[in-house]
C-alpha cells in the first residue's frame, strides 16, 4: 500500500511539473512569434529603404 501510495505521489508531482513546464513553452512559443514578426516587419522595412 506504501509503494502506491508513494507512485501516487510521484505520480501527481511529475503531472504539476509537466503542466508547468507546458505553460512556460506556451509562453516562449508567444514570445517566439512576437520576435519572428517584429523581425519580419524589420525586414520589410529594410527592404523598402533599399529600393530608394
Amino acid at each position: 500500500m506504501a509503494a502506491i501510495q508513494a507512485l501516487a505521489k510521484l505520480t501527481k508531482a511529475l503531472q504539476e511539473e509537466n503542466d508547468s513546464l507546458k505553460a512556460r513553452l506556451e509562453a516562449m512559443d508567444a514570445r517566439f512569434t512576437q520576435m519572428e514578426q517584429l523581425l519580419a516587419t524589420h525586414a520589410r522595412k529594410e527592404e523598402v529603404a533599399a529600393s530608394r
